[in-house]
Order: structure tokens, then C-alpha cells, then sequence
């Protein structure tokens, strides 16, 4: 017979920010225009090279990160081209 839940052994949480952000999925939200974006594009980054964000570790890791509302990709290109 089955453990019931409150028996059960979880597997440890994994950070991909130390302390911070545990791996899975995550919903940024907030006002307009208060730099979501920017924090979500230096996070990726951070997680994709392996290095410090706000000086906690990073995990390396893969990065998917889907922008509802942008028009272009951040930055922008420089010659206007997509």
C-alpha cells in the first residue's frame, strides 16, 4: 500500500538562483514600464552563463523566456532590421 502524502519523501527543491528562484516555471508581473523586461533579459543571461545575479550563485542552465507584449526583440537591432 502507498505512503500517504504527508509521508511521502520529496525530492530537494533546486535553485537555479540560489535561495532565490527555484527551477520550473515563473510568472513576472507587474505595472508598465517598470523594467520587467530588462530584469528578465539580465536573469536569462546570468542563468544561461552560469554567472552571479545580484551576487547569488547561478545554476547553468538552459533559458526559454517568452515576452508577451514586445514588439521587437530585445535590445533592439541597431539597423532597424528584426
Amino acid at each position: 500500500m502507498d505512503k500517504p502524502c504527508w509521508i511521502m519523501r520529496l525530492p530537494q527543491i533546486r535553485f537555479v538562483v540560489d535561495g532565490l528562484l527555484p527551477q520550473g516555471l515563473h510568472i513576472l508581473a507587474g505595472a508598465a514600464k517598470t523594467g520587467k523586461s530588462w530584469l528578465l533579459l539580465l536573469l536569462s543571461l546570468r542563468v544561461a552563463q552560469g554567472k552571479p545575479f545580484w551576487n547569488l550563485q547561478t545554476e547553468k542552465g538552459t533559458v526559454l523566456s517568452l515576452c508577451r507584449g514586445q514588439p521587437q526583440p530585445y535590445p533592439a537591432a541597431a539597423d532597424g532590421s528584426d
